[in-house]
């Protein structure tokens, strides 16, 4: 600010020294002109004079041609301080006398002025008698006129840097007393405005100027400070609100359950959301600037699909994308929704977990198969059940008739000649007995499936109570464990348990019997499952849960055998579907066990599995009354 109120004061007082050294100039060269006017007219006069006073004298002179009386008719000009030299020339040109002084050796300056007229050299004709006799021709010094010239022109430029300077210092002065230093006034209270003030110091004209224009200029600046203070004001409001409506919207983004990412039209991230930090575990200010598939390489189909969105200006998704973690498979829906507003290129894309919605829908899946299965189970059990009562009859009645101490069978005997023990030795040796037992422990089996078969189409009607489900868990633990069969190849003893129930676990309105059964399966499934499994640096092992989600309680058992892939998964509960061989399962153990705790306990029954490393069944009973 010092440097400009200098500048200010300089270039003011640099522009009228100018204007006064040109005025000055202008006025000093008329002045110098008029002085030599002067004083050549002054020279002419002096030499006229003198020139007339000897022409007479030296007209005769130039007749008679006596040099002695033409030497004494010029001697007065010669000592003039003016003449050089006086010489007579005849009619013809012909230099009759010349006279110079005799010390005199440098030539004229040869006095060149603008505006200023002289003639080194004189001539006037000579008269003698009445009758023209030659001319007198007299060489004028100019060394004294370009002297006193010379001391004028110095006199007067030390005239004009006097008036130059003195008008500089008045200038100068001037213009401090009545502009700048006023200005300077001004200035270093407007140098006191700041901006991010929210109220601002008024400017006090400078003592003296509070009706001069520097009182206006004050004045004017005041009505602009108070229009600057109202938009300041406005704009700190806005700030403030911007300020507010970005911390609520951020708020609202990093609130909601998806994870939310957008990124320009060349894929490059330019937000991400809490959640996006949480699913992917990558802080916000590590992935913003960075290429998308940089940051999530699982994403890198999504980069085409950004791109199509945003050219096409439309919302595409991407459901179903899965993906493994911690050996868990999970689902994703991915939607990309462009961004057209303002001419801004690039788009948001949505990443919504929807593993458990999908599990629903597979169930639901499941559930509507098995519901259309079991409508066709209970007629086909209806309709096998009639004849495999009728089996089963007679070959229990065949055993009676044959094998039984009945008195009936030894009056028929022999009444048609028959030897009883006899036929029954031949029997046995034909393994009659062995078959018969099998046509009736085929019947008893295919009677079971009839049975299973007809709980998908009825709920029981059986009673429920209220059922502590760890001791039912338990004491169907050690069911398993007695039901040792060699046929079975394994010996569920030597399966390691491990139970981890929460302490606070209500009891269950349901029936304990049913629930049993829905245990039994789920432990011999896993019993038979992990003995197809090697082993390596671990035993098979059942981890037991219960725990309480409200308003569920939950039992899980988890089995670390070789776990199921997503195939198998997705028909687990279908009724006759096994992973056996012919003849080692029915099909019907968890599907029955499914229904037993949808329809019959209102509940679920769920599944997942990481193949090749453990599976949990999820049992899921309501803690309101049935």
């Amino acid at each position: 600010m010092l440097a400009n109120r200098r500048s200010l004061n300089f270039a003011l007082t640099l522009n009228l020294v100018l204007v006064a050294f040109a005025v000055c100039i202008i006025v000093g060269g008329m002045r110098i002109k008029m002085f030599i006017d002067w004083r050549i007219g002054e020279i002419n006069s002096t030499i006229s004079a003198l020139v007339n006073a000897v022409a007479g004298t030296a007209g005769e002179a130039a007749f008679r041609i006596d040099p002695i009386l033409a030497e004494r008719s010029v001697q007065g000009l010669i000592d003039s301080r003016y003449v050089r030299s006086v010489s007579v020339v005849d009619d013809f040109g012909t230099v009759l006398f010349t006279f110079a002084k005799p010390d005199e050796k440098k030539d004229n300056s040869g006095l060149a002025i603008p505006g200023i007229k002289w003639n080194n050299v004189r001539s006037i004709s000579l008269i003698a008698y009445g009758s023209s006799v030659g001319r007198l021709v007299v060489d004028i010094d100019d060394r004294e006129v370009n002297d006193e010239l010379h001391s004028v022109i110095n006199a007067e430029v030390a005239n004009i840097l006097v008036i130059l300077v003195a008008l500089a210092i008045s200038f100068a002065l001037v213009f401090y007393l009545t502009l700048t230093r006023p200005l300077s006034r001004l200035a270093r209270t407007l140098s006191e405005f700041e901006l991010e003030s929210r109220y601002f110091k008024r400017v006090v004209p400078p003592k003296g100027h509070e009706l001069d224009e520097i009182g206006s200029v004050a004045e004017n600046f005041n009505t602009l400070l108070s229009k600057i203070e109202k938009e300041i004001h406005q704009l700190h409001r806005t700030k403030d609100e911007l300020g507010q409506l970005r911390l609520y919207l951020s708020s609202i983004i990093n609130s909601m359950p998806s994870a939310l990412v957008s990124v320009d039209n060349e894929c490059i991230i330019t937000h991400w959301n809490k959640q996006a930090e949480k699913n992917i575990g990558i802080l916000a200010s590590e992935a913003v600037g960075r290429h998308l598939e940089s940051v999530v390489p699982r994403m890198a189909p999504v980069v085409d699909l950004v791109r199509k969105a945003v050219d096409e200006r439309k919302v595409y998704l991407d459901s179903h994308q899965h993906r493994r973690e911690d050996g868990e498979l999970l689902y994703d829906e991915i939607t990309i929704y462009p961004l057209t507003a303002d001419g801004v290129d690039g788009a948001v894309i949505r990443v919504d977990d929807v593993t458990d919605r999908t599990r629903l829908e597979m169930m639901m899946v499941q559930s509507e198969k098995m519901m259309s299965v079991g409508g066709l189970a209970a007629g086909m059990a209806h309709e096998i059940n009639n004849p495999l009562a009728g089996v089963l009859g007679h070959v229990h009645n065949m055993r009676k008739r044959i094998f039984g101490d009945l008195k009936q069978n030894e009056v028929v005997a022999e009444e048609c000649g028959l030897d009883l023990e006899s036929m029954r030795c031949y029997m046995e040796r034909r393994d009659i007995l062995r078959m018969l037992d099998g046509i009736f422990d085929s019947g008893n089996r295919a009677a079971a499936i009839v049975a299973n078969m007809l709980t998908f189409s009825r709920k029981s009607e059986k009673r429920h109570d209220k059922y502590d489900l760890a001791k039912l868990l338990d004491s169907t633990i050690e069911l398993a464990a007695n039901d040792y069969d060699l046929k079975k190849h394994y010996d569920f003893r030597k399966i390691e348990i491990n139970r981890e129930y929460d302490s606070d676990i209500p009891n269950v309105v349901c029936e304990g019997t049913e629930l049993q059964q829905v245990f039994f399966n789920l432990l011999k499934n896993g019993a038979e499952a992990m003995m197809e499994k090697d082993f390596i640096n671990e035993n098979p092992r059942f981890i037991c849960r219960i725990k309480k989600e409200f308003p569920m309680v939950l039992v899980e058992i988890e089995d670390n055998g070789p776990g199921m892939d997503m195939a198998i998964r997705k028909r687990i509960f279908e009724p006759f579907y096994t992973t056996k061989e012919v003849g080692k399962g029915t099909g019907l153990g968890l599907s029955v066990s499914y229904f037993i705790i949808k329809n019959q306990h209102g509940g679920e029954l769920e599944v997942d599995s990481s193949f090749g490393n453990w599976t949990k069944f999820t049992v899921k009973l309501p803690l309101k009354n049935i």
